[in-house]
């Protein structure tokens, strides 16, 4: 390719004869004059400084559009590439100004078609645009409804942006205006969904703009502004899932917002691989856990023919029906995270977990979060029963999971229940030992009724654990810490091998014992291992404020220092070796 046809040429220095065959060169710059001869080709190949050029952040990116004509196209097309601040895109279209009385922008007339045209090269090349509704008088990344609503009138059957394969829309009020951006290129859509139906623009005409304006949608995510009931919206849903069938592989719904009627629907699609929670809106929002407490699906022949991963919220004994149906596929099911929505009990998990263990084979995550869901601004509602401590978990509960070696390709085990677990260390020892490929064992860390049950485990019995866990990496235990009158070795025969985060952050510890315990921990785990001790939270159960938050973390910050102590002398030895092998 020609620099002709590239832009204006790039300086090249030649060298008389390439120094790798011995030959002198002209010293023109410090830098190797065959090396820069290399990188200078290199930055005048269109396809190779697209690669370069996709790493730049995109602040920077307007400095390298200076540079020539070539770089100008690439760096624009990375810059317009994905949009999160709508109003520096559609200032490009015609005049902005501020918005009266409110925040945000809008435009001071309405787009012409000249302004349409010269707007055209910068439409195309827009993939990923992200509206957001207006919070705060300093976020101007925020765009309101006015600075849309002049669009529709030049722009009502075209899509604004052609070319867009990704839209994130956070604004429920103005859910009409998405239909702007909807095309059938259009690929993956989140958006928030209000339960209810909005002034003239009902879910059900909603759900249509969607079906026939963006048919080719793979990946589908409803995100919901708040904790409200799923009902209103799963007619409307279940339709829109039909007319997606021969795209759709991907649907994120809020917790508890599969019902049985989505389910069904969902059940007759082609090619959906994967069904999860959405968890775009932090803290977790849901629906109404009541939506799931009948979950009786009826399933035809050759169900979910491509599902992999499943996340479900209902009663264990309605989803031992849906596993052991043989129109489930639960032989082929990969990923499986359940959300109680109930109390249940220790009989019923223990049958769950059978089931699960006979029938799900090929299962590689698998999560069971058991606590009453809890959020510090309870927008999400509690159970009207929360579980007693007559249903906290022991080994037999979980033992199912490790028998016969039928889920012995399981690679994370995340446990979640109000009351602490009964499981001693050597139950849970054999528990992994079963589980060889174990990467990730989350074992109810942070239950919510601390001190009805106390810990099973004791920290000085965890180098009982290093040697069941060879390939674990992140650990996350509820433990007893709190004895005074325990002296902690400061060495531990047993290490784990591959652990790179151990959280005990609700553990209860006694302070006077800091130094041996962080002794003990910075000799137990590898170099490059951390104690975490961020709050603890798994979908809509944020756990409480953890009593010995304050403790755990100078713990972890004594075995950070340990560990950084153990680096300097391991690489200290090493030199030393190194240089007496020289010296030999």
């Amino acid at each position: 390719m020609s620099g002709t046809e590239l832009g204006p040429e790039l300086p090249v220095i030649v060298p008389d004869e390439s120094p790798f065959d011995g030959g002198e060169t002209k010293e023109l710059f410090p830098l190797d004059s065959y090396a820069l001869h290399i990188a200078t080709r290199v930055i005048a190949t269109a396809e190779l400084l697209d690669l370069i050029l996709s790493f730049i952040e995109r602040i920077d990116l307007a400095k390298t559009a200076l540079v020539s004509q070539v770089w100008l196209e690439i760096s624009r097309r990375h810059i317009w590439q994905e949009v999160e601040n709508a109003w520096e895109l559609f200032a490009l279209l015609a005049p902005l100004g501020p918005l009266r009385g409110h925040q945000g922008y809008e435009f001071e007339r309405v787009p012409s078609h000249q302004d349409w045209l010269r707007f055209q090269p910068f439409a195309t090349r827009v993939r990923k645009l992200r509206i957001e509704g207006v919070s705060g008088e300093d976020d101007y990344t925020k765009v309101v409804s006015s600075l849309l609503s002049k669009l529709a009138y030049t722009r009502l059957w075209h899509p604004v942006l052609p070319n867009l394969k990704q839209l994130e829309w956070y604004q429920d009020e103005h859910l009409a205006q998405m239909s702007l951006f909807l095309h059938p290129g259009l690929e993956e859509l989140i958006m928030y969904v209000p339960m209810h139906g909005l002034p003239g623009y009902t879910i059900e005409t909603i759900c249509d703009d969607i079906a026939w304006k963006a048919p080719n949608i793979r990946y589908l995510e409803l995100v919901p502004m708040e904790s409200i009931s799923s009902s209103p919206i799963e007619v409307a849903l279940s339709s829109l899932l039909s007319h997606l069938d021969d795209s759709l592989q991907t649907l994120y719904l809020p917790i508890y917002g599969l019902t049985q009627v989505v389910f069904e629907t969902a059940s007759r699609l082609q090619h959906v691989k994967e069904i999860a929670f959405s968890t775009t809106q932090t803290p977790t929002v849901v629906a109404l856990y009541s939506d799931v407490l009948v979950f009786t699906p009826h399933l035809e022949p050759n169900a979910f023919p491509a599902l992999r991963k499943l996340s479900v919220s209902a009663p264990l004994a309605d989803l031992i029906e849906i596993l052991t149906n043989p129109d489930f596929p639960a032989s082929r099911i990969t990923d499986f995270l359940v959300r109680a929505a109930r109390p249940e009990t220790p009989a019923a998990v223990e049958d769950f977990h059978a089931t699960v263990a006979r029938e799900c084979g090929s299962l590689n995550i698998y999560s069971l979060v058991l606590s009453a869901p809890n959020d510090e601004k309870e927008e999400n509602a509690r159970w009207v029963e929360s579980p007693s401590p007559d249903t906290a978990l022991s080994w037999t509960t979980l033992a199912p999971l490790a028998s016969a070696g039928s889920l012995r390709g399981l690679v994370s085990i995340a446990i979640a229940h109000e009351h602490a677990l009964k499981l001693s260390v050597h139950e849970l020892a054999n528990f992994a030992r079963a589980l060889p490929t174990l990467e990730y064992l989350v074992c109810n860390p942070s239950p919510h009724a601390v001190g009805d049950i106390p810990p099973g485990i004791k920290l000085i019995e965890l180098g009982i654990l290093a040697d069941a866990m060879p390939r674990v990496e992140t650990l996350e235990l509820y433990v007893d810490a709190s004895d005074a009158t325990i002296d902690y070795p400061a060495w531990s025969e047993n290490q784990f091998p591959n652990l790179r985060n151990l959280w005990m952050g609700a553990s209860p510890v006694h302070l006077e014992r800091r130094k041996g315990i962080s002794l003990f921990l910075a000799a137990l785990l590898p170099l490059g291992a951390r104690i975490d001790t961020e709050r603890w939270e798994i979908w809509d159960y944020v756990a409480p404020e953890a009593r010995y938050a304050i403790e755990w973390d100078r713990i972890a910050e004594d075995v950070a220092l340990l560990m950084e102590s153990r680096a300097v002398l391991a690489k200290a030895i090493m030199n030393v070796a190194k240089g007496r092998a020289i010296c030999a």
